[in-house]
């Protein structure tokens, strides 16, 4: 006789009844079937089941008696599976920045992202920060390329991302705008993870600046001669 239950999640299961029409003893094995989901750990346990079936009166009475193998005798049957998420997944959270009134330098000017509670922004201790600058810009715009970001926990992590005022950029005018950047990490249900990033329902920012030279003002001198 061969039987086959399935389990999904934690739960419990039955086999088919069997029925018997004689005296006798009868043994079976029940094991677990490991399959090939990535992450879990399948439980090698293995119970031999004694069936004796036996007169009780003028009818047949069924006395079962559960062996774990190297354990003894035990009153139930139990799998434990252990799902583990091992290895880690990172993004990578990149815009670009504009200037207009003149040429742009590389690395002129500087980013700062910061990790918050939550997506109003409320800061945390000991928050996560890192920064980042403007790379060579082409046409009046550069890349703003953070370093990769690594998480090896699912969940939601939340950032907020500004431009940070220079001193010695006289003449800019600074982008005031913040983004509040969300990443959302999660089971990939094989024992791993995956991620991404967006901001609202885009996946990208940009910080604009302007410089208008400092005015200046010169006085000129003469001199006047009257003759005659």
């Amino acid at each position: 006789v061969t039987d086959t239950v399935k389990i999904t999640g934690a739960g419990t299961g039955l086999f088919d009844k069997i029925d018997y029409t004689a005296v006798g003893t009868h043994y079976y094995v029940i094991k677990e079937t490991a399959g090939n989901r990535g992450g879990m750990t399948y439980d090698d346990s293995e119970y031999h089941i004694t069936v004796d079936v036996v007169v009780n009166g003028s009818a047949l009475d069924a006395v079962v008696t559960v062996n774990k193998l190297g354990q003894g005798e035990v009153d139930e049957i139990v799998f434990t599976n252990t799902y583990t998420i091992s290895g880690d997944t990172s993004v990578t959270i990149a815009g670009t920045k504009t200037l207009t009134g003149r040429p742009m330098l590389n690395g002129e000017f500087r980013f700062k992202l910061t990790q918050v509670a939550d997506a109003q922004g409320t800061a945390m201790e000991n928050a996560y920060t890192q920064t980042a600058v403007n790379g060579p810009a082409a046409g009046g715009t550069a890349e703003i390329i953070f370093a990769p970001i690594t998480y090896t926990v699912p969940g939601t992590y939340y950032y907020k991302l500004v431009e940070v005022k220079g001193e010695a950029n006289t003449g800019v005018t600074y982008d005031e705008d913040f983004y509040i950047v969300t990443v959302t990490v999660s089971d990939n249900n094989e024992g791993g993870l995956t991620s991404s990033w967006s901001i609202g329902t885009a996946n990208t920012f940009r910080f604009e600046n302007s410089y208008k030279p400092a005015s200046t003002e010169t006085q000129l001198h003469g001199v006047k001669e009257l003759t005659g």
